[in-house]
């Protein structure tokens, strides 16, 4: 289980980076312009991590997965992966909706519903564990 888990995890982890990055350069890169590439030149490091950044980020998604899993903390990974899973969803939602729209809306959405689950589960993580701090030393 533990390793179904993991593999999940890291490959949903990995296309969210992706995801990620290209919101980062959808942003902050205009279509169009003077020529074909107006300001390609000031996010080429942002193409450059698409290029090399998916493999490392697999594998250390991977190995925090193995090394963190506990039968104890199963629902907050169970959390996470549901939690990557709607926001990849949500990008081709968003897109059908928003389809004419400057902004990029559907990564904009995918990287708030990752960003309030990923809270969400910290934060229920932290209250759980004070919890059952508070019941011991009691």
């Amino acid at each position: 289980m533990k390793a179904v888990y993991a593999l999940v995890i890291a490959a949903l982890s990995t296309i969210e980076l992706l995801l990620l990055i290209a919101l980062c350069i959808s942003l902050f890169v205009t279509p169009g312009g003077g020529g074909e590439f107006t300001g390609l030149n000031r996010f080429g490091y942002a193409l450059v991590a698409l290029m090399f950044v998916p493999p490392p980020a697999f594998a250390i998604v991977c190995i925090l997965v193995f090394k963190f899993y506990r039968p104890e903390n199963q629902q907050a990974f169970k959390s996470f992966a549901w939690g990557l899973g709607v926001a990849l969803v949500m990008v081709p939602v968003v897109s059908i909706f928003t389809s004419r729209a400057t902004l990029p809306w559907h990564l904009i959405a995918n990287a708030v519903v990752l960003a309030v689950w990923s809270a969400v589960i910290v934060w229920q993580r932290l209250t759980h564990t004070r919890a059952e701090s508070l019941q011991t030393s009691a």
